[in-house]
């Protein structure tokens, strides 16, 4: 199987798994925003935000060591992954040591504990999904993310809508679901074949001076995307971070599509980056990419209206006017994605460090400038110049090590028209329509080589 059909199929793989899991998620939101007020929303989304900035904090990043040296012939595997597993039993005890600290932080008080087992179970679900990864058991990972979407959607309706838990009964059932993960994981992994009862100190070593990057660039991505919510809880409330955090909701459909195809690329970046095609081959799939990346985002920002009627109820219908911007961000993050993994494939990981902290200075003077004047729309707009910031920097510094060909004009006229989308559909009722149909229209025109060529090739595939 060549790089290109091996790359289709886990893409393939991980989009069964992807849409069916986004799929239930998604349609969650309307029984989220009419049985959780913006406050209990606003405080599920800050919780989440928390552990997804101490799990790499905490852990070294020990997970993405695991993923790429399991890669490597050079390393025993059992050796990287029980490397990987007792370091994360530690960071786990020290949370629990350390977590009268959140008596502090508004929201997380009232539920500690709750907020030690989500950071638990994120913390292995990430490290055994890695591995799976390594170990190329796709398959398994689709499945057991099916299995662990359905448990905790079904946890959710009894635990909220049967028993009106709240969003106690929202944390039991992210907290059941992801346990129930993690068994499946390591079982159906036969993980116990892979798991010592010691650390290999000299491999720990090396997987710390690849890890180490990582935790500052973990640091700063999370104050790139995720800063504005504390700025919401500061400077406004927590019902600000509520409509905030669901009007992410629709664009998540973006970061959807960007989740299946990193997952997928991140193994063939690492498997194709030694060999004399490399140019040739990230040219080839950015430029497919960005195409289905500028498309999801036009389709989505022009069926914003329709799709935010379906979904937002009561006090979070107003939050659509904020969703346009959010699909521009969610853009620009989805393009850092795929450059992030240059660095990632070459372990380079320091210079991915350098090109974040410009996003996460950025993103802490424009979220503060912003909300203050402009409040929930102010941190939407950081969130887009920050991301912006990064793409550029990273653009630029990565060229040194991966040759990526691609038309910078056609990028940059994608991005003027989801600007004009995003004005349009605020501002402009009567056109709406007129001009969505026209940006399409022109940008299908723009791409139709690209189009032509890439239903060319999955007909190919699957013939």
């Amino acid at each position: 199987m060549n790089r290109y059909s091996s790359l289709i199929k886990n893409i393939g793989l991980f989009t069964l798994s992807n849409i069916s899991t986004k799929f239930i998620s998604f349609f969650l939101v309307p029984f989220y925003t009419y049985y959780l007020t913006t406050k209990e929303y606003g405080t599920s989304d800050l919780m989440n935000t928390t552990v997804s900035l101490l799990v790499p904090l905490l852990t070294l990043s020990i997970s993405d060591g695991v993923l790429r040296y399991s890669f490597d012939k050079m390393f025993e595997k059992r050796k990287v992954f029980s490397n990987g597993l007792w370091l994360s039993v530690f960071s786990s005890v020290i949370l629990l040591i350390f977590l009268p600290i959140f008596n502090f932080v508004p929201g997380i008080s009232n539920y500690k504990f709750l907020f030690w087992l989500l950071f638990l179970t994120n913390t292995f679900t990430v490290l055994f999904s890695n591995f799976s990864r390594a170990l190329n058991l796709v398959s398994l990972i689709s499945i057991t993310s099916i299995i662990n979407t359905l448990l905790t959607a079904t946890l959710n309706i009894v635990l909220i809508g049967g028993f009106r838990l709240g969003l106690l009964g929202f944390l039991l059932a992210n907290i059941l679901g992801n346990i129930i993960g993690c068994f499946i994981y390591y079982f159906a992994g036969k993980f116990k074949n892979y798991t010592v009862f010691s650390i290999d100190i000299p491999l720990l070593k090396q997987m710390f001076v690849y890890c180490l990057p990582l935790i500052p660039n973990a640091l700063f991505w999370w104050i790139n995307s995720s800063i504005n919510r504390y700025f919401l809880t500061i400077l406004t409330s927590l019902s600000a971070v509520g409509l905030f955090s669901v009007a992410n909701k629709i664009p998540s459909i973006l970061s959807m599509v960007t989740g299946i195809f990193q997952q997928a690329w991140d193994i063939s970046s690492i498997e194709v980056y030694d060999s004399n095609e490399r140019d040739t081959f990230f040219s080839n799939i950015f430029n497919a990419y960005t195409f289905l990346m500028g498309l999801v985002s036009i389709l989505l920002i022009v069926a914003n209206k329709f799709i935010a009627v379906i979904l937002l109820k009561k006090a979070f219908i107003s939050a659509d006017v904020y969703i346009p911007w959010m699909i521009i961000a969610f853009y620009y993050s989805s393009l850092n994605s795929f450059y992030g993994s240059i660095y990632i494939a070459s372990k380079k990981t320091k210079y991915l460090f350098t090109t974040t902290i410009l996003g996460a200075v950025s993103s802490v003077f424009f979220n503060y400038i912003l909300i203050l004047k402009f409040g929930i729309m102010g941190a939407a707009v950081a969130t887009i110049i920050s991301n912006f910031i990064v793409w550029i920097a990273r653009l630029i510094d990565s060229r040194k090590l991966v040759n990526i060909r691609t038309s910078y004009i056609r990028l940059g006229i994608t991005q003027a028209m989801l600007v004009v989308l995003a004005i349009n559909m605020g501002y402009s009722e009567i056109f709406r329509p007129y001009v969505s149909a026209m940006i399409i229209i022109i940008y299908l025109i723009m791409y139709r080589k690209r189009l032509i060529q890439i239903s060319y090739t999955l007909m190919s595939k699957f013939k």
